[in-house]
């Protein structure tokens, strides 16, 4: 099957490498993927690339002065011409001709999302946008943080690289209840006085932690939706916090304060899913909060 697919693979590289360049080969193949959420087989909620999907690979955490193409932004492409896949391809156009004593290759998606990377301090940065717009059945499709790590490669970079990716970000599926007859939703946020629920978040590579760096402590969400409303955040702690809900709707503003009970977290690639009972705006109700987390699949 994989010598099928890396033929196929090879009919998408257009343009030949220039003398600094070469050009790699990258595969997505059975991985955690992005862009939408597809239909759950139980508690596994499998996710598809889609033709065009931007992503970005690093060659190394730092580039030698001068030296060019040790970055490219480049565009997915779907093995079998489907709209949607669970494998991918892209080809993007690096520089090994700098003699480092080895190359790792960095991957982050979508490319929108890359923000920084420090050799220093071993770690690079990506950005969760605070403003989001769900889907009906998934999360926004620019807040699906995506990262692969490839390498050590000590004698220059492959042609041919898998690239096993992995979720940055965490999930939710927040429904609400007991709101009146006749309100109409535009708008909902979730915002902590702790807590860094999106923007800018390093990752670490040597311990595989994250830290925020330069966080955002709400999640604004478009939406008209009452029920399963998608959201992307950061992988934080929510056990014994509150978090401020406020739903804008055509008669005002709710405001209500979720105070979560131990034991709860927005996990890194698991979706939590989770109700508000709206009656009684105000009132402190932490039983009616159902927290429900389910997992992706292993990564292959």
């Amino acid at each position: 099957a994989m010598v099928t697919f890396a033929g196929c693979a090879k009919q998408e590289i257009e343009a030949p490498a220039t003398p600094e360049t070469k050009t790699v080969q990258f595969f997505a193949n059975s991985i955690e993927t992005k862009t939408a959420f597809g239909t759950p087989d139980g508690n596994i909620y499998p996710t598809l690339w889609t033709a065009g999907d931007k992503v970005k690979v690093h060659v190394n955490l730092s580039a030698p002065s001068g030296v060019t193409k040790t970055e490219a932004s480049v565009d997915v492409k779907l093995v079998g011409g489907e709209d949607m896949a669970s494998s991918a391809t892209f080809t993007a156009e690096l520089n090994d001709a700098f003699e480092a004593e080895s190359y790792t290759l960095y991957s982050v998606s979508p490319s929108s999302a890359w923000n920084a990377r420090s050799r220093n301090e071993g770690r690079f940065t990506v950005n969760i946008e605070s403003e989001q717009t769900p889907l009906p059945t998934s999360v926004d499709s620019d807040v699906q943080v995506l990262y692969a790590i490839s390498g050590p490669y000590t004698n220059g970079i492959p042609t041919s690289v898998n690239l096993d990716y992995k979720h940055f970000t965490a999930y939710g599926k927040l429904s609400l209840e007991g709101l009146a007859a006749g309100v109409v939703i535009s708008k909902i946020k979730l915002e902590s006085a702790d807590l860094d629920l999106a923007g800018k978040w390093n990752y670490y590579v040597a311990d595989e932690t994250v830290a925020a760096k330069d966080g955002v402590k709400y999640i604004t969400l478009e939406t008209s939706s009452t029920t399963d409303i998608w959201f992307a955040c950061a992988p934080v702690d929510v056990s014994n916090k509150t978090l401020t809900l406020t739903v804008t709707t055509n008669e005002g503003d709710f405001v209500k304060e979720l105070n979560f009970p131990a034991n709860r977290k927005f996990e890194a690639g698991k979706i939590s899913k989770f109700t508000v009972d709206m009656t009684g705006i105000g009132v402190e109700q932490p039983e009616d909060t159902e927290w429900v987390s389910t997992a992706f699949a292993d990564i292959k």
